[in-house]
């Protein structure tokens, strides 16, 4: 299964410094991203996050440099449409091209494995953005591992111009490995919590706080 070579990535590939005038992506093949979708408590997140730990521990020593990022999905859209505003008027990028590539180039240098959890599309901004986007992250050399609670084809349903955002869909399918975990029968929010009752949510630990905070700060957060 493809999870088990995402978790023998090594450090020669996980590693690199990005720096922001070379986004060529690694010399060696990235793995495939993985796509786990299920019901609430099936352990999608939990799987995520033994996955994320896993880097976490094995660069600690050999690399000072932050190679893989976990963030809440909806936190991360945020950012990019904040960080596609500043672009434009703060650092002064015209056109299209080359916001993306300014956008591109600070979400890398956080971290090349980009772990994403409680995937979902209900913006028409995000729809629209989001398969220029990811193609980018993908074609530079990032490995995407994301959590849902819907299938890629459950994705945005019943969304506005939906049939513009069909081609992110297929592109997910193809480019991820794309796998189910609706048979799970073990709540995992209960394993987690030692059975105490049901559990609200999966916190999202790792540095979701990157972000909170930026060298650009706005108070004005989302831009359409």
């Amino acid at each position: 299964w493809s999870l088990g070579r995402l978790f023998s990535l090594t450090p020669s590939w996980s590693h690199p410094v990005i720096a922001a005038d070379n986004l060529s992506g690694p010399s060696l093949a990235p793995p495939k991203g993985i796509y786990l979708h299920g019901g609430p408590g099936c352990g999608k997140t939990h799987l995520m996050n033994v996955f994320y730990d896993s880097l976490s521990s094995s660069s600690s020593s050999s690399s000072s440099s932050p190679h893989q990022q976990k963030v809440h999905f909806h936190k991360f859209m945020l950012d990019v449409h904040r960080q596609m505003h500043l672009a434009q008027t703060v650092h002064g990028i015209r056109g299209s091209d080359a916001v993306l590539h300014h956008v591109l180039t600070r979400i890398l240098q956080k971290g090349r494995i980009l772990c994403f959890d409680e995937f979902q599309v209900t913006d028409v901004a995000d729809a629209l953005l989001l398969r220029r986007l990811f193609t980018g992250l993908v074609d530079r050399g990032a490995v995407v591992v994301a959590t849902s609670n819907r299938s890629p084809r459950e994705l945005y349903k019943g969304g506005l111009q939906r049939e513009l955002f069909v081609p992110f869909v297929d592109w997910l399918e193809e480019t991820l490995v794309v796998v189910g975990m609706w048979d799970s029968e073990v709540d995992y929010r209960l394993v987690m919590s030692g059975g105490r009752g049901v559990a609200g949510g999966v916190s999202v630990s790792g540095n979701d706080s990157d972000y909170d905070d930026d060298d650009d700060s706005n108070p004005h957060g989302r831009v359409h």
